[in-house]
């Protein structure tokens, strides 16, 4: 696996078409994403990040969801795909940490 340059993202917060916080976010692999930054907050996304850190693993997709959408999620999947065609559970875990590390403190409230 080769190294990957780790990215560090300056704030980067405007509003989408409907008038919501976002936040732009980049991944240390380089996925870029656009955040609502309500859903950072949200409660539901909490708990079900709780849960996986209690070892619901099946949590992963909902968090996928709520956190990116379904667009965006679907992206994140092939951006995180290997040469099998495989999205990994390791790869996805790791990935989304790094969204959430890279995203952290952008978030006003």
């Amino acid at each position: 696996m080769e190294d990957k340059e780790k990215v560090t993202t300056e704030p980067a917060e405007s509003e989408d078409m409907e008038g919501n916080n976002v936040i732009n976010v980049k991944s240390d692999r380089g996925f870029e994403c656009v955040l609502d930054e309500d859903s950072l907050m949200d409660v539901e996304l909490f708990d079900d990040l709780v849960a996986l850190e209690n070892g619901d693993v099946t949590k992963m997709t909902k968090i996928c969801n709520k956190l990116l959408g379904e667009e965006q999620r679907k992206q994140f999947y092939d951006f995180i795909r290997n040469d099998k065609g495989k999205v990994l559970f390791t790869t996805l875990a790791a990935e989304l940490k790094s969204i959430f590390n890279n995203a952290r403190g952008q978030a006003k409230n």
